[in-house]
């Protein structure tokens, strides 16, 4: 009986490291998966970051550490992938909508 105590005081002390790990991989999957995915992926991975670092405070275990790598790194791939949407927005869609204003503006002035 106080092996199976012990047991499941040992799975609730890893509940956060293994949410850690899930978000993480989330963030992972998200972040790589679709450009929109990008900002769910970054808050999974800031919040599997916070659950890591929780259970680093409680037991700090394997659950904790594989946690905080894989949230770090969800985060990266996240940030680096808005950044480039950014900068394709930035290079590729205004200067089109910019380009359809003067056409449109052009296409007035023919019309008067």
């Amino acid at each position: 009986m106080d092996k199976k105590r012990q047991g499941d005081r040992e799975n609730n002390m890893n509940s956060s490291g293994i949410a850690a790990v899930i978000f993480s991989i989330l963030s992972i999957v998200l972040g790589l998966g679709i450009f929109l995915g990008t900002f769910a992926g970054l808050i999974l991975g800031i919040i599997g970051l916070i659950f890591a670092i929780r259970q680093r405070k409680v037991n700090s275990n394997s659950w904790s550490t594989w946690g905080i790598i894989l949230s770090i790194i969800g985060i990266l791939i996240n940030i680096a992938i808005i950044i480039l949407l950014i900068q394709f927005i930035r290079n590729q869609i205004i200067p089109i909508i910019e380009q359809a204003a003067q056409q449109a503006q052009q296409l007035q002035q023919y019309a008067q």
